[in-house]
Formats: C-alpha cells, structure tokens, sequence
C-alpha cells in the first residue's frame, strides 16, 4: 500500500506557482510563477531558496537544456528568457509570440524546442543557436502542452478547443487532430506512457482521458477530479501517476491499472489551499513536487506501509 506524506514546504512566491522543472541534479530544481521570480532549490535544505532571476513579466513555463547549462523561461508577454546557468546571467530575450508561453518543450535527438502559447501558436527553434525554424498557428484557442512519443517519431499538442493534434517529428507534418474533450474546454495536458502505448490527455472538464497509440481512439475517459486537470507526471519507476486539479487535490493512481490510490487534500495531508497548477516527480528520494495557487510548492514521499 503506497503511503504519502508531506516532506517539505517550499516557501518563499510572493504569488501563484505555475512552473517547475528539474535542474542538473536530482536535488536541484527551479519554479516560477506570478511574481516574476524564477527560484532555485536545493531539495537536501528546502528552507534555503535562492532568486535566479526576475523576470519581466509573470512566468508560465520553464525548460532546463542540461547539455548547454541553461535555463529558458517562457513569460505573459511571449517573450523567452535564456539564462547562462554557469554565469547567472541572462543571454537573451526572444519575442516569439503575441501573448503568454504556456509550455517549452525540448526534443534532445532531433535538437528542437518547442514553444506553445496562448495565442494558438507554436514556435519551433533550433538548439544549437536558439533560431526560429517555423511559427505555426494550430488553434483559435491555447495550446498548453506537448509531449513526444518514446519512438521520437511523433508528438501531441493539447489545444484550447478540446481537440488533441498528432505531429510527425522533425517535419511537422499533421498525422491526426481529434475532438478528446468537451468542445471548448481546453486540453491543459497530454502525455504518452513510457512505453508510448498509450496517451494520457487532461482538460477542464475534469476528465482524465487514455488513448491508444495505433488509432489514437479512445481506451477510458475516468472522471477523475471536481474541477479542471492541470498536470499529469509519472513517477520515476513508472508504476504511478499524478493527478493535479484546480480543485485543490493531487491524485495518485496506479499507472497500468488506473486505480486510484491516494486523494492528497487539505484535510487529510495539510495540503494546498487552493488550486494545483503544475507537478514534478523527482527522483531525489522518489519525491513529488506540487505547485500551486496558494504560493507554495510542496514535496511529498510516497513509500510503501
């Protein structure tokens, strides 16, 4: 039986948490949000947070490129912060959208990011010297997440109207676009299991839907929160699955059977008090990281009884 238990507290936001991401070593990780810092923790004395930089707007996504020690940070305005890592320094300001980045995504093998904003489109760029290679918009509504497929052949965009669309990798091309949720509510994230048979999407209508990769046709749409899902992160061994809602709850489930086995909530785990905006499951002692509302990120150990 998997018990979970609160860790730590990460203190210190001034306003909601909306990013977090993990740094060069297990213990070392960034978060951001409304007050425009981007933090730096080190997880072994989580009392001790550091400002990495302020940025100059509120900040949605973060993405850690290990191989070039830096750090992108995505804001409101649609612009792209490139920090030095090894300098504390920032590099560069790219304006690639006309409204806030929601995600960054980064492909290691084929050497692209990815950047996906509010205003329904999404910006491709090389690694190696941050140039833009396409800018295409995919939907009236905002795109919010990308995952790839462990075959690094595909990937999948979670769209503001509902509708999840497949990609080709490098090119681009389209492969597939659906209806997955209720139309006009918004897909907020999508992710391929680890072994790439299944995609996992979670939108504002609270469902947690699974499709085959073969047909992308639906498996399972499992209500499985109140209100809006968030975020999704599987943990380091993969046998489990978080959950995080705008109704102040994480979820812990069983990733090959998708029984639920843990409401992580105020009253039973001194939880958030408001909603969960963005997970991070470490494996610095298997622990979650989840970030929300309430200006907090907390870290959770889930052990086995």
């Amino acid at each position: 039986m998997i018990i979970p238990g609160q860790v730590f507290k990460l203190s210190g936001h001034k306003g909601p948490v909306y990013a977090l991401e993990q740094g060069a070593d297990p213990w070392q990780v960034f978060s951001a949000g409304s007050d425009r810092i981007v933090a730096e923790w080190d997880l072994r004395n989580p009392a001790e947070g550091k400002v990495l930089v302020k940025a100059n707007d509120l900040v949605y996504a973060l993405r850690y490129l290990q191989e070039d020690q830096k750090l992108l940070i995505g804001n409101g305005s649609g612009g792209m912060h490139v920090v030095n890592l090894q300098t504390r320094e920032e590099e560069r300001l790219l304006q690639l959208h006309q409204s806030g980045i929601f995600f960054i995504g980064f492909h290691p093998i084929h050497q692209l990011i990815f950047t996906l904003a509010a205003d329904g489109t999404c910006a491709v760029l090389q690694q190696q010297d941050l140039k833009l290679i396409r800018s295409m918009k995919f939907s009236e509504g905002k795109l919010r997440s990308i995952s790839f497929h462990p075959d690094h052949n595909s990937c999948a965009i979670g769209c503001g109207d509902g509708s999840i669309m497949i990609f080709s990798l490098p090119d681009l091309q389209p492969l597939h676009h659906w209806q997955a949720h209720q139309e006009g509510f918004s897909v907020n994230t999508v992710c391929y299991t680890p072994d790439g048979t299944v995609l996992l999407s979670g939108s504002r209508d609270a469902h947690l839907n699974r499709y085959t990769t073969k047909d992308y046709s639906l498996l399972e749409s499992i209500p499985a929160h109140n209100y809006a899902i968030y975020d999704l992160a599987f943990s380091p061994d993969q046998h489990l699955l978080a959950s995080a809602s705008r109704d102040k709850t994480v979820k812990i489930w069983d990733s090959a059977t998708m029984e639920l086995l843990h409401r992580i909530d105020r009253d039973k785990f001194d939880a958030h008090q408001h909603s969960v905006n963005k997970l991070l499951w470490t494996t610095y002692e298997n622990t979650l990281l989840s970030a929300g509302d309430d200006r907090n990120v907390m870290g959770w150990s889930l052990s086995e009884a």
